[in-house]
Protein backbone atom coordinates (compact mmCIF):
# COMPACT_ATOMS: atom_id res chain seq x y z
CA UNK A 1 0.00 0.00 0.00
CA UNK A 2 2.80 2.46 0.86
CA UNK A 3 4.51 1.70 -2.44
CA UNK A 4 1.36 2.77 -4.31
CA UNK A 5 1.33 6.03 -2.34
CA UNK A 6 4.95 6.70 -3.32
CA UNK A 7 4.18 5.97 -6.97
CA UNK A 8 1.10 8.22 -6.90
CA UNK A 9 3.06 11.01 -5.24
CA UNK A 10 5.90 10.80 -7.76
CA UNK A 11 3.45 10.67 -10.66
CA UNK A 12 1.46 13.65 -9.37
CA UNK A 13 4.61 15.76 -9.04
CA UNK A 14 5.79 14.59 -12.47
CA UNK A 15 2.46 15.70 -13.92
CA UNK A 16 2.82 19.18 -12.37
CA UNK A 17 6.39 19.48 -13.67
CA UNK A 18 5.36 18.38 -17.16
CA UNK A 19 2.80 21.17 -17.12
CA UNK A 20 5.49 23.62 -15.95
CA UNK A 21 8.17 22.63 -18.47
CA UNK A 22 6.21 21.66 -21.57
CA UNK A 23 2.63 22.94 -21.65
CA UNK A 24 1.56 26.48 -22.48
CA UNK A 25 -0.34 28.51 -19.91
CA UNK A 26 -3.98 27.54 -19.65
CA UNK A 27 -4.81 30.33 -17.19
CA UNK A 28 -3.06 33.64 -16.48
CA UNK A 29 -2.25 32.45 -12.96
CA UNK A 30 -0.40 29.32 -14.19
CA UNK A 31 3.33 29.32 -13.55
CA UNK A 32 5.38 28.04 -16.48
CA UNK A 33 9.05 27.85 -17.44
CA UNK A 34 8.54 30.81 -19.76
CA UNK A 35 8.00 33.00 -16.70
CA UNK A 36 11.66 32.40 -15.80
CA UNK A 37 13.39 31.54 -19.07
CA UNK A 38 11.22 32.58 -22.04
CA UNK A 39 13.91 31.76 -24.60
CA UNK A 40 14.49 28.15 -23.45
CA UNK A 41 13.17 25.23 -25.47
CA UNK A 42 12.52 22.07 -23.43
CA UNK A 43 15.35 19.55 -23.75
CA UNK A 44 16.74 16.91 -24.06
CA UNK A 45 14.75 16.14 -27.18
CA UNK A 46 14.33 12.41 -26.51
CA UNK A 47 12.91 13.02 -23.02
CA UNK A 48 10.53 15.68 -24.32
CA UNK A 49 9.37 13.42 -27.15
CA UNK A 50 8.65 10.52 -24.75
CA UNK A 51 6.70 12.81 -22.43
CA UNK A 52 4.69 14.25 -25.30
CA UNK A 53 3.97 10.71 -26.48
CA UNK A 54 3.20 9.06 -23.11
CA UNK A 55 2.50 11.87 -20.64
CA UNK A 56 -1.24 11.65 -21.29
CA UNK A 57 -1.24 8.45 -19.26
CA UNK A 58 -0.59 10.45 -16.09
CA UNK A 59 -3.94 12.13 -16.63
CA UNK A 60 -5.76 8.91 -17.42
CA UNK A 61 -4.22 6.72 -14.71
CA UNK A 62 -3.63 9.19 -11.90
CA UNK A 63 -6.06 12.05 -11.86
CA UNK A 64 -9.21 10.89 -13.60
CA UNK A 65 -11.58 7.96 -13.40
CA UNK A 66 -11.56 6.71 -16.97
CA UNK A 67 -12.58 3.64 -18.92
CA UNK A 68 -8.99 3.30 -20.11
CA UNK A 69 -7.91 2.91 -16.51
CA UNK A 70 -10.51 0.22 -15.80
CA UNK A 71 -9.93 -1.84 -18.94
CA UNK A 72 -7.81 -5.00 -18.63
CA UNK A 73 -6.27 -4.25 -22.03
CA UNK A 74 -5.11 -0.80 -20.96
CA UNK A 75 -1.68 0.10 -22.32
CA UNK A 76 1.22 -0.39 -19.97
CA UNK A 77 3.29 2.61 -19.06
CA UNK A 78 6.67 2.88 -17.51
CA UNK A 79 6.30 5.55 -14.84
CA UNK A 80 9.94 5.31 -13.66
CA UNK A 81 11.12 6.27 -17.16
CA UNK A 82 8.62 9.11 -17.25
CA UNK A 83 9.92 10.54 -13.98
CA UNK A 84 13.53 10.16 -15.21
CA UNK A 85 12.60 12.16 -18.30
CA UNK A 86 11.15 14.89 -16.09
CA UNK A 87 14.39 14.97 -14.07
CA UNK A 88 16.45 15.21 -17.27
CA UNK A 89 14.33 18.13 -18.51
CA UNK A 90 14.52 19.84 -15.10
CA UNK A 91 18.31 19.56 -15.09
CA UNK A 92 18.55 20.98 -18.62
CA UNK A 93 16.31 23.89 -17.56
CA UNK A 94 18.48 24.55 -14.50
CA UNK A 95 21.60 24.58 -16.66
CA UNK A 96 20.00 27.13 -18.98
CA UNK A 97 18.70 29.20 -16.08
CA UNK A 98 22.19 29.39 -14.55
CA UNK A 99 23.22 31.98 -17.15
CA UNK A 100 20.45 34.40 -16.19
CA UNK A 101 19.73 33.62 -12.53
CA UNK A 102 22.40 31.57 -10.81
CA UNK A 103 20.71 31.67 -7.41
CA UNK A 104 17.41 30.36 -8.74
CA UNK A 105 19.19 27.71 -10.79
CA UNK A 106 21.16 26.60 -7.75
CA UNK A 107 17.98 26.41 -5.66
CA UNK A 108 16.15 24.24 -8.20
CA UNK A 109 19.20 22.05 -8.81
CA UNK A 110 19.34 21.49 -5.05
CA UNK A 111 15.76 20.18 -5.16
CA UNK A 112 16.32 17.86 -8.12
CA UNK A 113 19.28 15.91 -6.76
CA UNK A 114 17.60 14.58 -3.57
CA UNK A 115 14.34 13.94 -5.41
CA UNK A 116 16.13 11.84 -8.03
CA UNK A 117 17.99 9.98 -5.28
CA UNK A 118 14.75 9.28 -3.39
CA UNK A 119 13.25 7.62 -6.47
CA UNK A 120 16.34 5.59 -7.31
Amino acid sequence: MAENAYIDSAALHARALIDFFIKPKGFPSDIRRTDFAPDWTPAPDKAVARIKKDGWMLNKYLAHMTWERATPSAPSWNYPDLTEDVFDIAEAWCAHLAASDGDLSEYFAGQIKPARAALA
